[in-house]
C-alpha cells in the first residue's frame, strides 16, 4: 500500500483584496512565509494606497490580529486528494 504524502497550507482569504496562500513542507515553513508576506503587503499598501492605509491601518495592525480577524488557517493537506472547499475539509 502506498504511503500517503502531505504538505501544509496556510490561508488568509480576501485580505488585501486578494488573499494570501502558502503551501510548504511544514507548518513552521508556511506560517513563517505567510507572516513575512503579510508584512510586505501591508507595508506596500500603506506606502502606495493612502485610502486603504487610512481605513485598514488599525484594523490590520499585526499579523496575529489579521490572522484572527480574517479567518486565517493552517492545516496539513493530503497530496492527490481533491479539496473543493478551499482546504476547509
Amino acid at each position: 500500500m502506498k504511503r500517503k504524502q502531505y504538505m501544509w497550507v496556510a490561508v488568509i482569504n480576501d485580505i488585501f483584496g486578494y488573499g494570501l496562500t502558502v503551501i510548504g513542507k511544514s507548518e513552521e515553513i508556511v506560517m513563517k512565509a505567510i507572516k513575512k508576506e503579510f508584512y510586505t503587503c501591508k507595508r506596500n499598501r500603506n506606502k502606495y494606497d493612502s485610502e486603504w492605509a487610512s481605513y485598514y491601518r488599525d484594523r490590520i495592525s499585526t499579523f496575529k490580529s489579521a490572522w484572527e480577524d480574517w479567518g486565517g488557517r493552517c492545516k496539513k493537506i493530503e497530496l492527490g486528494k481533491v479539496y473543493d472547499d478551499g482546504f476547509n475539509n
